[in-house]
């Protein structure tokens, strides 16, 4: 049992394109394609920014929210 184990641990974790009938190039492609697919799914978890309707007001509304906060 520990020689199986053993062996099945030499095997490389990563078959080349090659084996395959690939291009070598093939494996740069496919790196590339999950670097992307990774950065496009942080980006969809990441919360949105929340805009509030005060935030959108003019210069007189912000001097008016003042008064008021006072």
């Amino acid at each position: 049992m520990d020689d199986v184990i053993e062996y099945i641990e030499s095997l490389p974790s990563f078959d080349a394109p090659e084996i395959f009938g690939m291009h070598s190039n093939a494996s740069i492609s496919f790196l590339q394609e999950e670097g992307n697919n990774l950065i496009r799914t942080i980006l969809n978890v990441q919360m949105q920014p929340v805009v509030s309707k005060r935030n959108l007001g003019s210069k007189d509304d912000e001097n008016n929210y003042d008064k008021e906060s006072t």
